[in-house]
């Protein structure tokens, strides 16, 4: 019987969290795009499935600019114990390689062990040479530890972002609401409106440019779990969101204003926080 020892890369880790949460993390893009990859590159998905023939088509950008195409099928799914994939540039890559994850119980944390067999001896040298193939998916498992549970279960990510557009002047908005979408104010968003990733988001249309601009907001939409904003932006803007607000996540308004909250097609539940900041940023998380 052959063995596949000269064409195998084995990586491991152990996560300080419970199985079914490590799991997780692999189901739904929101979660892979906040720590799949090694150490400085970021993800923009073009389209995911998380099922037995379900594919991850997606892009990773490296720390130097340099964009990588990859493509992911799974080929046998065993929740929470085990998930195959067949891992290449694109579909029908000649050298595309198989990989399998499993995830055993160790005391209250998971150990998680990637393991990848190559092709070829060539193909597996090339890879941890060239690529440095074991320092990345040590990376890439590593980035597990960010992820916590929600109140509840399901997985959270520890990490905020802030996302906001500034002028190199330092302006962000005008001071009165009525001015808010006004002359200025679009200027400043120009770029953002003919994304194609933008303006499928905001149901503007078909079309739209590509490029590392369109994959600012490909990426935030990608990631965004949950949203904060104050009352201002809400009242701005609903007058311009469409019914299936652009969010598809619970966003939580911060404003002194009592309010039950407010469900939109889509998934975008409105929940109004009168008791400050933090508040919103703890329920969000």
């Amino acid at each position: 019987m052959r063995t596949t020892t000269d064409r195998e890369i084995v990586v491991s880790r152990v996560i300080d969290a419970p199985r079914e949460l490590v799991f997780e993390a692999f189901t739904e893009v929101r979660h892979l795009s906040q720590w799949w990859g090694p150490e400085g590159f970021t993800t923009t998905t073009a389209a995911f499935e998380f099922s037995v023939g379900g594919e991850w088509d997606f892009v990773m950008h490296g720390p130097d600019g340099t964009d990588y195409p990859e493509w992911i099928t799974r080929t046998d799914i065993a929740a929470p114990e085990r998930i195959s994939f067949q891992h290449g540039e694109s579909r029908g890559d000649p050298n595309a390689f198989d990989s399998v994850l499993t995830f055993d119980v160790d005391g209250t944390a998971t150990r998680i062990e990637l393991r990848t067999v190559f092709p070829t001896m060539e193909q597996r040298d090339e890879a941890v040479e060239k690529y440095h193939a074991v320092e990345a998916g040590q990376q890439t498992l590593g980035n597990l530890g960010c992820l916590r549970r929600r109140d509840g279960g399901g997985v959270m990510s520890g990490t905020v972002f802030f996302s906001v557009s500034m002028s190199l002047d330092g302006f962000i908005a005008p001071e009165s609401l009525d001015d808010l979408m006004g002359q200025k104010w679009m200027e400043l968003q120009a770029w953002v409106f003919p994304q194609r990733s933008f303006r499928e988001n905001l149901k503007l249309g078909g079309g739209g440019e590509e490029g590392r601009d369109n994959d600012i907001p490909a990426e935030t939409f990608e990631r965004t779990g949950a949203s904060v904003m104050g009352k201002r932006m809400f009242d701005a803007g609903k007058k311009m969101w469409p019914e299936e607000a652009p969010f598809h996540t619970p966003v939580f308004v911060v404003t002194h204003e009592q309010r039950d909250p407010r469900q939109r097609p889509g998934g975008t539940t409105f929940h109004f926080v009168n008791d400050g900041i933090e508040s919103a940023l703890g329920r969000a998380s």
